[in-house]
């Protein structure tokens, strides 16, 4: 079915825990590489692990998965092809060394299941986080990165029992209103209301007048603090060239839900981009990727838009490129998007031919081909 809001993963990752509890040199290490991790600090972190492992008498299987959780977010950030799969190889390496060593190391399966969900191996993700459960029957965190994958591959009812898994092992309230903060992002409510109900029917059907009336009705007696009616309607609305009356509504839906409601900010974004406010746009767009986690190919292509306009064409070339990298190539309008940009510097006109016999390759009769041949006919006649 067509989504009505933005289904975005963001899978819970954080570096595994670590033993050491005495103040001693092993200590320190781990604390740099945690503080150099969440700032985003890939390569420094990586070097304090390694400094770690050398360290140790032998090597210990949470250290194993930090370092293969450096490698793997680095890995988004590299621009080159050879790079992105040295580190993810590096990665795949250590979760495996991880699992080797202890067989029973829940996260390790965990956080693997994360990085067959970057590489959009959905199968794999799901088998490799059914493991950490397996070792680890209460891991809440396992159950509500299942939740997200199997609602990626569309196996609701599956996905909704994970979500509910992990609030009954979950212990931080926290926590506990993430999740189910994400149970009504995707419309996993215990039981459907009517108006939900009928308002995917008309989604599907793409009736948006008529969705947009039931919805406004629903909004003005049972819904009224529904923060994915007020979402929904405003798609309604924009999918109608309503964009005015869409931004309204999102603001409403994020009022209602101020955190970790990535695809009303998304919407949010996308609306305020089509009325010109860019600084606006780029701002939700901004907060829809920490939402997410920095995840998400349909963000990263929205903040390529944003920059574009924004005449900062290298940081929309590498929004495109995180794109085109968390799609798997699944998303053929961002090839073009990034021909585009390419364009800008005589010096990269062969890398935006490429991208676009890559977007007329996977999209031969879509929505840019005409103007992709255009475009590359015209670089052909110059090269």
């Amino acid at each position: 079915m067509k989504s009505l809001t933005l289904s975005l993963l963001v899978l819970a990752s954080a570096m595994a825990p670590m033993a050491y509890a005495e103040p001693n040199s092993d200590a320190d290490l781990m604390r740099q590489a945690g503080a150099f991790y969440r700032q985003g600090k890939y390569d420094e972190t990586i070097e304090c692990l390694k400094k770690l492992l050398a360290q140790e008498k032998s090597a210990s299987p949470d250290i194993l998965v930090n370092l293969a959780d450096a490698y793997r977010d680095r890995a988004q950030f590299k621009d080159a092809a050879a790079a992105r799969s040295g580190d993810q190889t590096q990665a795949l390496d250590y979760y495996t060394k991880a699992v080797e060593i202890d067989p029973n190391f829940a996260p390790a399966y965990n956080h693997l299941g994360i990085y067959y969900f970057q590489q959009n191996n959905l199968p794999k993700a799901e088998a490799e986080i059914n493991h950490a459960i397996a070792a680890k029957p209460d891991y809440a965190a396992a159950y509500y990165n299942l939740a997200l994958v199997e609602a990626k591959m569309r196996k609701l009812p599956q996905a909704k029992r994970a979500f509910e898994d992990s609030l009954k092992y979950e212990t931080e309230p926290v926590y506990k209103d993430k999740v189910r903060a994400k149970l009504s992002e995707l419309g996993f409510s215990a039981e459907k209301t009517d108006y939900q109900s009928s308002s995917y029917d008309l989604f599907n059907r793409e009736d948006w007048p008529a969705a947009e009336a039931m919805l406004r009705r629903a909004v003005g007696v049972q819904a009224a603090k529904d923060p994915v009616a007020h979402n929904n309607l405003g798609y309604a609305l924009a999918r109608q060239g309503k964009n005015k009356e869409a931004i309204a509504e999102y603001r409403v839906a994020l009022q209602l839900q101020p955190t970790d409601f990535s695809a009303a900010e998304y919407n949010l974004g996308q609306a305020l981009r089509l009325t010109g406010d860019l600084d606006g746009a780029q701002k939700a767009l901004l907060r829809a990727s920490q939402a997410a986690g920095g995840n998400g190919a349909l963000i990263h292509n929205a903040l390529g838009l944003v920059y574009k306009q924004q005449k900062n064409v290298p940081k929309a070339i590498r929004e495109y490129k995180l794109a085109i990298l968390q799609s798997s190539d699944s998303l053929p309008v961002v090839h073009f998007n990034l021909g585009l940009a390419l364009e800008h510097d005589p010096a990269h006109r062969a890398e935006a031919a490429a991208e676009y016999e890559l977007y007329l390759k996977q999209a031969p009769k879509g929505t840019n081909a005409a103007a992709a041949n255009s475009r590359l006919a015209a670089l052909q006649k110059h090269s």
